[in-house]
């Protein structure tokens, strides 16, 4: 197994029901709130209407395909241009790297609203999205996000 896709040393435990599986551990680029959890917003704990997803006139967004929120198997797996300086990468130290799940980055439910779907390609395969678990509203789907909030925490380490 790749040491840096699943540093078992920093896990946290993000589930109480033992008969389901635990939430994928998953890592994203977000900006900081005053109270430590990421902010809530498209480019933070969000998407990006048009680029994350892309809907109808309805407002829908569908639960099939890759379209969500992207999130990658480790920190060090995102992109150095969305990476902040203080850990390697070329963007401002603004924001931070966040985790959140514990379990093997893997397809899987996060709640009963939103589902992990890792990228299938091999070069890609340390990329996924969190996607809605069914079809919802853009406004719903973005609320399922923001409810996650305090699940996920500040994680730089080196592990």
């Amino acid at each position: 197994m790749d040491p840096i896709s699943q540093p078992e040393e920093q896990s946290v435990t993000m589930h109480v029901d033992s008969s389901k599986p635990p939430i994928p551990l998953m890592y994203r680029v977000m900006k900081k709130a005053p109270d430590g959890f990421p902010r809530v917003a498209d480019e933070d704990l969000g998407v990006i209407e048009g680029y994350d997803v892309h809907i109808g006139a309805d407002r829908i967004v569908a639960a099939a395909g890759r379209e969500g929120m992207s999130v990658y198997s480790h920190w060090r797996r995102i992109s150095t241009n969305r990476k902040p300086r203080r850990v390697g990468g070329r963007a401002d130290n603004e924001w931070y790297c966040f985790r959140i799940g514990e379990g093997l980055f893997q397809d899987g439910p996060i709640n009963e609203h939103l589902d992990f779907l890792q990228d299938k390609e091999k070069k890609k395969k340390h990329h996924g999205v969190i996607r809605p678990a069914q079809a919802v509203l853009l406004d719903e789907y973005r609320a399922h996000l923001a409810e996650t909030r305090e699940r996920w925490f500040e994680d730089e380490s080196n592990v």
